[in-house]
């Protein structure tokens, strides 16, 4: 493809047998944008509709579904660029989707992934353990982490810090599977939120909980990455255009070891440092 492998990703707060015209309204709507590769979150997808959603997107589509009233995540393909599935592995509760799978020539491993909204580390650590079996160094994770990753600057109105140890532990991942922030990457200062909530004091609480991981050989061809409004949901979409073509110019990152950001000794240091 010439502009590149157009992929999305959405937490779509339910698309299941309860509201079915809303399921066919956003895969049609992601059908027009284009997309070449969509990851849908909190699906409520169940085994009994799988095919049925498949037909009504037409063409491939994987899925890792829970119930019709909580979790499961998808993953569908267009029939726009070249790609092959070699191999799937599924969560048993609905929460991570791994493919390995070559996009016009480059293999890698394709994860969607919906974290629980609690903090649990030993989910991370799973989705390490699986990513590193397939053992492929060319790695992209998406979707909905139910965390900030640096509270700092990607959340508004948390009185605590969320899930601190799931934080960590993805801290942890980052370095491990060589796996970097695409949007900060990026945008080192912008403050962008995906989701927001009003409470009860009539403020806004937002934070950057969806976000893409890259591995370093893979983030050098992110041609184009960008948070867009939500489609009937409360998340917005978070979208990268990755760019094989021999003729485009791959982008060069420098390396920071994001582990750092989790050692309280080097931020408090960091802090303290006055500008040059």
């Amino acid at each position: 493809m010439n502009d590149g492998v157009k992929i999305v990703s959405l937490n779509s707060r339910g698309l299941g047998t309860h509201d079915p015209r809303k399921r066919r309204d956003v895969l049609n709507y992601l059908r027009k944008e284009g997309f070449s590769i969509i990851c849908v979150q909190d699906t409520h997808f169940t085994k009994a509709i799988e095919n049925i959603v498949r037909n009504e997107w037409g063409y491939k589509a994987f899925f890792s579904s829970y119930s019709s009233a909580s979790r499961g995540v998808a993953i569908f393909f267009n029939n726009n660029f070249e790609h092959e599935v070699h191999g799937v592995i599924k969560d048993a509760n609905g929460n991570f989707l791994i493919l390995n799978v070559t996009v016009d020539g480059v293999e890698m491993n394709k994860i969607n992934i919906y974290a629980p909204n609690t903090d649990d580390p030993n989910f991370f650590m799973k989705v390490k353990q699986e990513i590193a079996r397939v053992g492929n160094k060319n790695i992209m994770v998406m979707g909905d982490w139910n965390l900030l990753l640096d509270p700092e600057i990607d959340g508004v109105n948390y009185k605590n810090i969320n899930n601190k140890k799931a934080r960590a532990e993805v801290g942890q991942m980052m370095p491990d599977l060589d796996l970097f922030d695409i949007w900060r990457e990026e945008h080192p200062e912008e403050r962008k939120y995906t989701w927001k909530r009003k409470l009860k004091n009539n403020t806004i609480q937002m934070g950057r909980l969806d976000f893409i991981l890259a591995s370093h050989d893979i983030i050098h061809y992110c041609k184009k990455e960008n948070i867009l409004p939500g489609y009937r949901s409360d998340h917005s979409t978070i979208t990268v255009t990755l760019q094989f073509a021999q003729n485009y110019k791959p982008k060069i990152f420098w390396k920071f070891n994001n582990s750092l950001l989790y050692d309280e000794d080097f931020v408090h240091k960091v802090k303290e440092k006055k500008p040059v």
